[in-house]
């Protein structure tokens, strides 16, 4: 489940909203994982939280998401 992948990065992703404080919002973020459950890529849908949304890739690329098969994508909004 995506909730549980993202439960893994919680705290570094958390940690992005403190380290950018006036970055205030929402962020869609598209992400990419891998069949082996790592997250290959990740973008922001609008780069007018930019800062932020480095930041919160970074976060995702430590995050563990279920084995699949084929992997998989899905869009994610972050509220800050």
């Amino acid at each position: 489940m995506i909730s549980d992948g993202l439960a893994t990065a919680r705290p570094a992703i958390t940690a992005c909203g403190a380290d950018h404080p006036d970055a205030r919002g929402t962020l869609v973020m598209d992400v990419v994982v891998a069949p082996d459950g790592h997250v290959m890529d990740s973008f922001p849908n609008d780069t007018q939280l930019f800062t932020l949304a480095v930041c919160i890739e970074s976060a995702l690329r430590g995050a563990d998401f279920a084995k699949t098969e084929n992997g998989g994508k899905f869009r994610y909004t972050f509220q800050f």
